[in-house]
This record gives C-alpha cells, sequence and structure tokens, in this order.
C-alpha cells in the first residue's frame, strides 16, 4: 500500500511538473476595426511562450462556416489548408525549434460578422476561441468604430470567459471616445476562451445588400440556371417540333410507312415491343409462319411454345431491317422456336434498333438519328453527373466545393432530361406523325357500325400491327368479332379445329401471350456478375456562443 500511494504522489507530482513547464500563451490580444461598409477587420497578437517547452510554431484554427473571411495575412512563415467549415494556418519551419516567447500576428477580414436586428446592430464575436489546448495568461480585445464620439449610452457591453457554454463574466470592460476595451480578470486554462458582445445605434455602418450577398455565396448553383438556360435555348432551336394541328381520324397508314417508323414517329425510340409487332407484320405479309406448340412436362403440366416458320415470298419486298431481323431469327434454319432464342438474339437488338433507327432518317422522319442525338445528351449527362459525385466527395474540403459538385450533379441531369426532347421531326416527318396520331384516335375509337364500311378481313390484320404498337390490341379485335370469323393462315394454334370452333377473342388471347413470350425471350441476356444575422450576444450568450473563435495549439 505504502509503495502505491509513492507511485500515485510520484505520477502526480510528474503531472504538476510537466503542466507547470508546458507551452502556454503569455498574451492574446485581439484588435477588431468596424469599418462603415459593415466588415470587420481582424488583428490578432500572440505571444507564445515555448522558453520551457520548444516547438516549431503554433496552429492557428479559424472557424469560417458561414463566415466570408477575405485579405489573410501572417507574419512570418506559414502553411495553409482550408476545409469547408476552417482555415488552419500553420507557423513557423519544420527545420526550426523554437525555445524561447514568440509573437505571432494574424489579420483578415470578416465581411459578415455584423448582427443586423430591429433597433440596434451587433458584434458578438468569440475574441478567443475555447479550442486552445494550453494556457492564456492575459486576454484582451479593442473594438473601435468609424465614428469617435458614440455617445456611451447608446452603447451596450457585454462579455463571456471560460469553456464553451459558460456564463462567467472574469473580465473588465472599459468604454473611451475612441475604443471598447475588454481585459481578463484570470488567466483562461485550457480550452477556455472569452467572447465580448457590443451592440450599438443602427445608421453607424453600412447595412450590405443582402441579396448579393446570397447571390455570392451560391454563386456555384448558377451554373444550374447557365446550364438550363442553354438547354433550353437548344431545345427550342433544334429540338422543338412544331405544334400539331387538329388531329382527325387516319383510317388507313401513311403510303410506305411501317409499324416500326410509325412507333419511332410516336416515342422516339425503338422497343422490344416493336420487334414483336415486326414479327406479327411479316407473318401478316406472307414471310413467316407462327405456329403454336404444346409440351407436356411431367405428364400434368403443359408449356406452350411458338415456331416460326420461314415462307418464301419474292414478290413483296423487305426493308434492310426486315430482311436483318429474318436472317437473325432463322440463320440458315427454315424454322426455329422462340424459346431456343433466349440468351441468344438479344445480342443483335443494337443493330437491328439502329437500322431502323436510320430507316426513320433516310425517309426524312427527323433531322438527325434521334437514337444518336438522345444518346450524345445522355452521355454527357452521365459524365457531367459522376464528374459531380466525385467533385463532392473529393472538393468536400474547400468552401464551394459540395455546392459546386451538387450544381454539376443537377446540371447533368438537366442534360439528361432536355436529351429525351431533343431529336426533331422534319415538316414532312411532323405532317406523317399527326396522320399516325390520326391513326392511333380511329383505332382507339373504332366502332362496329364504323368499320361495316371497311367490312374486309384484311382491314383488320393491315392495322393489327399498328394497333399493337399504340397497346389497342384487344379493343381493335372486339370491333372484328362478326367480320374476322375464320383463322388466318398466318398463325395456327394448337386447339383451334373446325372453322366455327376459331374465336377471334381466343385468337386475341393466344396473340398477347405470342407477343409477349417473344419481348421477352428476345430481348434476354445471360446475366454476369457483377450570415446576415444571428442570435443576440445580449439573450442568452454564453462563451464561444458568438462567430469567429476557434483555437489553437503548437507543433
Amino acid at each position: 500500500m505504502k509503495k502505491l500511494l509513492i507511485l500515485l504522489g510520484t505520477g502526480y507530482l510528474t503531472l504538476i511538473t510537466a503542466t507547470a513547464h508546458a507551452w502556454h500563451i503569455d498574451s492574446y490580444q485581439t484588435d477588431i476595426e468596424i469599418r462603415q461598409n459593415g466588415e470587420i477587420t481582424v488583428t490578432e497578437e500572440i505571444q507564445a511562450n515555448f522558453e520551457s517547452d520548444p516547438h516549431h510554431g503554433i496552429l492557428r484554427i479559424i472557424p469560417t462556416k458561414d463566415l466570408r473571411l477575405k485579405n489573410l495575412s501572417v507574419t512570418g512563415p506559414y502553411q495553409k489548408t482550408r476545409s469547408a467549415s476552417e482555415i488552419s494556418i500553420i507557423t513557423g519551419s519544420e527545420d526550426i525549434i523554437l525555445d524561447s516567447t514568440q509573437t505571432y500576428i494574424f489579420t483578415y477580414t470578416i465581411s459578415n460578422a455584423i448582427n443586423y436586428f430591429e433597433k440596434h446592430d451587433e458584434l458578438y464575436w468569440n475574441v478567443i476561441g475555447t479550442q486552445w489546448d494550453t494556457e492564456i495568461l492575459s486576454a484582451s480585445s479593442s473594438i473601435t468604430f468609424p465614428e469617435t464620439d458614440i455617445p456611451e449610452t447608446d452603447l451596450q457591453t457585454l462579455c463571456y470567459t471560460g469553456a464553451d457554454g459558460s456564463t462567467e463574466q472574469n473580465c473588465a470592460i472599459k468604454a473611451t471616445d475612441s475604443a471598447i476595451t475588454f481585459q481578463t480578470t484570470e488567466k483562461l486554462n485550457w480550452y477556455e476562451g472569452m467572447t465580448i458582445v457590443v451592440g450599438f445605434p443602427k445608421g453607424l455602418i453600412k447595412q450590405p445588400n443582402e441579396t448579393l450577398w446570397i447571390i455570392l455565396d451560391n454563386l456555384p448553383f448558377s451554373l444550374i440556371l447557365i446550364v438550363f438556360l442553354i438547354l433550353f435555348t437548344r431545345w427550342k432551336t433544334y429540338g422543338k417540333d412544331k405544334k400539331s394541328r387538329t388531329i382527325v381520324p387516319e383510317y388507313s397508314p401513311p403510303e410506305g410507312l411501317t409499324p416500326i417508323e410509325a412507333s419511332i414517329l410516336i416515342d422516339e425510340r425503338a422497343d422490344s415491343k416493336d420487334i414483336s409487332a415486326i414479327i406479327i407484320d411479316l407473318a401478316i405479309r406472307g414471310f413467316l409462319k407462327i405456329i403454336e406448340t404444346e409440351e407436356k412436362t411431367l405428364a400434368i403440366f403443359k408449356n406452350k411454345d411458338y415456331k416460326l416458320q420461314k415462307l418464301q415470298n419474292p414478290e413483296k419486298p423487305l426493308h434492310k431491317f426486315e430482311k436483318n431481323l429474318l436472317e437473325k431469327l432463322f440463320g440458315l434454319e427454315s424454322e426455329v422456336k422462340i424459346s431456343d432464342l433466349k440468351n441468344k438474339f438479344a445480342k443483335h437488338l443494337p443493330e437491328l434498333k439502329k437500322q431502323m433507327h436510320e430507316s426513320a432518317t433516310e425517309k426524312q422522319l427527323f433531322t438527325t438519328r434521334p437514337d444518336k442525338t438522345k444518346t450524345k445528351y445522355i452521355a454527357v449527362g452521365i459524365a457531367a453527373t459522376t464528374l459531380g459525385f466525385i467533385g463532392v466527395g473529393t472538393l468536400i474540403y474547400f468552401p464551394w466545393g459540395i455546392p459546386l459538385g451538387l450544381s454539376v450533379i443537377i446540371s447533368g441531369i438537366l442534360t439528361i432530361i432536355f436529351g429525351f426532347y431533343m431529336p426533331k421531326k422534319t415538316d414532312s416527318g411532323q405532317e406523317l406523325y399527326e396522320k399516325i396520331l390520326g391513326l392511333k384516335l380511329y383505332i382507339k375509337t373504332a366502332e362496329k357500325d364504323r368499320i361495316q364500311f371497311h367490312e374486309k378481313r384484311q382491314h383488320f390484320e393491315q392495322l393489327l400491327p399498328y394497333a399493337m404498337i399504340f397497346n389497342q390490341t384487344k379493343h381493335w379485335a372486339s370491333q372484328f368479332q362478326d367480320i374476322y370469323v375464320e383463322p388466318p393462315n398466318w398463325y395456327t394454334a394448337s386447339s383451334w379445329g373446325a372453322a366455327e370452333a376459331f374465336s377471334l377473342t381466343d385468337f386475341t388471347h393466344n396473340l398477347e401471350n405470342c407477343t409477349s413470350a417473344m419481348n421477352t425471350t428476345l430481348s434476354s441476356s445471360k446475366s454476369r456478375s457483377s450570415g446576415f444575422s444571428g442570435s443576440s450576444g445580449f439573450s442568452g450568450g454564453f462563451s464561444g456562443g458568438g462567430m469567429g473563435g476557434g483555437g489553437g495549439s503548437a507543433w
């Protein structure tokens, strides 16, 4: 027990000795000049005593969150780093050890330090922050105004000392014609500071233009507005289509316009469902036949599949993309099952879609290939968005880092959105677009009594691929119940027997199942792994509660 007490006593004495001989600040003087334009110039003079504890210099951390700091100067050699919320200043040199009292002077200007209230203006400032990891034997501050003849009765003053949140007032305040001075009456221990509050009459200084400050503080976000204006101008000049005229029903598709070209005119893209519509169109025109098959599994369940049978039809011409589609479907074979194309056909889709868009462009439906136009803007938008995310991560320590990164991200998203509206139709393309809308209107609102005029089964088949593109297959078929009473020669179902057993409703249901299987199978591929105002210091103020302050250390 005696040995334990000796060890504890020795440790305590060692700690007391180390503390007594640690470096400390003899004097910390902060002079603040309040200017007519509302700015303040802060001059800090710090006398650091290294006699018993040599160091290279000191580290001064100045908070900058919500503050506009400029014109920073430091006596002697120093290095500066800046983050979104503070500036860190390291004085001295790595090659030089200091063992005497050193004087360091920091000067800087703050543009938005004054708080503007209804009946007075106020400076609420941490002249010494609560983050210093050493003792400060003497701390003082002086405040000067643009005018020197302010009546003392028009001034309000307070001073707080101690750790962060303390309301102790261990300081003396003196007001003269030229300045207000604050002086601590006790030393400041580790992580203790001093905060001053000075209230003065309104009109003594000019209140800055808050709108201008808001603009300057949010300058990076102006990039969003600039990008939007550029994109909007380009869309209005190069992407905006003419306003459509009154749409009237059209009872047949425009001559020479295929279903896929009509689809591209509608939504400016080629989808997987368009491929199945082309296959149905090729079957109706006699280039292939669709045969519905059933296979039993476990002698109980039935799996439906669809066989495509290639037919020779030399009398009718094929478009380039139609010919290529047949080649990709059949290869050298005369028939193929849809299920056999799973994870095999999808690799051909980009080439086929490219040819479809080329066909629309060659017919001068668009000023440029719509897919290329979209891809260009989307690629730029994705690149910008990615760059923005990288910027947010890498520039987080810069004042404008996060706002700038977010601005680039939003600008990239805007570019992507505008990209979908940039393809522009030619005058002839716009005219055909209106006719297609008229055809869509007719198919969507078709009624039996009006269809009687076209009392031909080929009228149903001619417009069926267009009805599929317009998602109006069921409605279109429902109007032909009494007209289309025999099974088509281009589609065979195993459930059909005699002609009187054929039902157009069943056929439509079978056809929808078939196209759904095509859409799923043909697009499937193997998966891969993969600061103008603030709180008042006169109401609930405390040490460390104002702006500025910070702290520091030695190194």
